[in-house]
């Protein structure tokens, strides 16, 4: 069964930390803070609007300062009306999340808007999701497509595993195994675990490719380093039957338990199954050599 992407939205970071304490420079002893992160206030203060940003982001993960979302809502807002890309993102995902304030799609998709028309790609991401899982109005998959295409081409890994899922499942488009490939394979050579999860499962079953148990077994192996759960039942499927490798239960019965260790239920099965009808609990505890 093919692993969709996590769609918790992103929230687009600012490039740098800097750990201030007070929102008034004025207020703020020499002991308490740098003289950069002074500086970085004051601009703040003043309307610099990715000082503004920064600001917001120190209230909202409280680190060096009291955690403030009313403070971090504020300063986000200063700034997205200054028609700040990141903030704009970052302030359509509070909404969207109701975190810190009331609950409000039609915002949410309002600040993502703005952000996607600067061609930020994380925003547009976002608006699809919005769209693809029908958050505020009905779903709308033909517009989902669209928003992620743009964030696709601007190349972002997590739209392009959407876009391969939407043309791998005819969501929206007409079903194109080609193109779910293609979008996968751009996504998995930039590291997206979930895409070489993807491409390793189509190789796996000969789905859009020819059956390729060595390819199968290769981009599992690269989600898997990635820590992605699905990845380590299915290497460990590959071994239990001999797919591609040499028959070995012992790896079979090491990839189960780390996905079962990441509450992956059929690996657990799979574990149980392959030690014997009774789990055998000091596993576990026993020598086991990773691959």
């Amino acid at each position: 069964m093919r692993k969709m992407l996590n769609t918790a939205v992103k929230i687009a970071i600012c490039s740098a930390f800097i750990f201030i304490s007070n929102t008034n420079a004025q207020n703020i002893e020499a002991a308490q803070i740098s003289e950069k992160a002074k500086e970085i206030l004051e601009k703040a203060e003043k309307g610099d609007r990715k000082a503004q940003v920064e600001v917001a982001l120190l209230y909202k993960i409280g680190q060096d300062i009291d955690k403030s979302d009313t403070k971090a809502l504020y300063w986000y807002e200063q700034a997205a009306k200054q028609n700040e890309p990141n903030a704009q993102n970052n302030l359509a995902s509070i909404y969207l999340d109701g975190d810190g304030v009331e609950q409000d799609f039609d915002k949410a998709k309002y600040w993502y808007k703005q952000a996607a028309a600067q061609n930020l790609s994380v925003a547009q991401y976002n608006l699809g999701l919005m769209y693809y899982n029908g958050l505020g109005e009905r779903i709308d998959l033909e517009k989902a497509l669209v928003w992620f295409e743009k964030a696709a081409n601007n190349g972002d890994t997590d739209a392009q595993v959407m876009l391969g899922t939407m043309y791998y499942k005819a969501q929206g488009v007409a079903r194109n195994y080609d193109q779910a490939i293609l979008w996968w394979q751009e996504a998995a050579n930039n590291g997206n675990p979930a895409a070489q999860y993807n491409l390793g499962l189509m190789y796996y079953k000969g789905t859009g490719v020819n059956q390729d148990y060595a390819q199968a077994l290769n981009w599992y192996e690269k989600a898997a380093e990635q820590n992605f759960t699905a990845a380590f039942n299915n290497l460990g499927t590959m071994y239990e039957k001999g797919y591609g490798v040499a028959q070995n239960l012992d790896f079979a019965k090491w990839y189960f338990n780390r996905a079962c260790e990441n509450n992956h239920q059929k690996a657990c099965n799979n574990l149980r199954i392959l030690s014997g009808e009774e789990y055998q609990q000091n596993y576990r505890n026993s020598d086991k050599k990773q691959p």
